[in-house]
């Protein structure tokens, strides 16, 4: 049997009901893509580490294959999209796992995400994908194919001045959203996490605003939020360069990682831009990786106080 032959088993005919046609690329990857209300609608498949011909079952410290599997979207129907989303930066886990607790399983495997040693095994991790998909996923698709807003030059001057403005005046602002909402400044991870829940709230009840109706929101929320990991994790108000983008951004800086007495560089240190967080949030609620939770989240787990699928 070749994988080929396990996709027009177990998705083909699945994935045809709704529209969705299969074809090969660069020997490794599968795409399922079909156009609808007007997009180009992509379930991306993707082999990595080989082949079973090639793992060795034998040797514990032998990877097996893995089968890759992303969701994209775009609103040109023309376009070629064959790459998009993990699932779990679509979902929280336990929205994965309360439909499939054997597919949340593989995606919490780490870098061997769908592994499988025999083709009955990839036959259930392509079926476990599209089941999910086509049970719990399909209405994702207008937030993938959503425009990305941040890329045209009048937003981007737009953005540059929230930085400015946040950075000449960043305890002002928080202290200033602590008033109008009464909130204290307690420490903890809870306690920033209830907080968190607040915030995104509040950008939802206002996501039809206009972006500068917003400005007073973005910086006041950012600040607080900020305010509330220095206090709880430690690090500073500083301006991080980002390389490719070849230009700085205000973030808290210097978030040291836990558990460690050893004295770390600052390169080492964790940063997070809480204006970024609630401004990529209040543009595209939809997909979980732009929830301010999960940017908290990838921030705990890489200081080393959770685990990024813990409650």
């Amino acid at each position: 049997m070749t994988i080929s032959q396990v996709f027009k088993k177990v998705a083909d005919k699945r994935l045809a009901e709704h529209g969705f046609k299969r074809r090969r690329l660069d020997g490794v990857i599968w795409v399922y893509e079909r156009i609808h209300d007007g997009m180009k609608q992509s379930l991306c498949f993707q082999n990595h580490g080989g082949s079973l011909k090639n793992f060795d079952h034998h040797n514990i410290y032998d990877i097996p294959p893995q089968m890759y599997f992303t969701i994209g979207a775009h609103s040109d129907p023309n376009y070629d999209v064959f790459s998009g989303f993990q699932l779990t930066q679509l979902f929280p886990i336990d929205y994965i796992r309360a439909y499939s607790p054997r597919l949340a399983n593989r995606l919490m495997e780490g870098a061997f995400y769908g592994k499988y040693r025999s083709f009955e095994e990839l036959e259930e991790v392509i079926s476990d994908y599209v089941d999910f998909t086509l049970d719990r996923a399909m209405h994702v698709f207008p937030a993938l194919a959503k425009p990305y807003r941040w890329n045209s030059p009048e937003m981007i001057d737009k953005a540059d001045r929230l930085e400015q403005k946040l950075s000449e005046n960043s305890h002002q602002y928080a202290d200033s959203f602590a008033m109008q909402y009464n909130l204290p400044y307690d420490i903890g991870i809870s306690f920033i996490k209830e907080k968190i829940t607040y915030v995104e709230k509040l950008l939802l009840e206002n996501k039809n605003e206009d972006f500068d109706e917003m400005e007073e929101l973005f910086l006041t929320s950012a600040g607080y939020l900020g305010e509330l990991i220095i206090k709880t994790h430690g690090g500073k108000w500083g301006w991080k360069y980002i390389k490719g983008l070849e230009k700085s951004f205000f973030h808290v800086i210097d978030i040291p990682i836990e558990g460690t007495h050893i004295k770390q560089a600052s390169s080492e240190k964790k940063t997070i831009s809480t204006l970024a967080v609630v401004m990529e949030y209040w543009n595209n609620p939809e997909i979980y990786s732009n929830t301010i939770i999960s940017h908290y989240k990838v921030l705990l787990h890489g200081i080393g106080l959770e685990d990024y699928y813990d409650s």
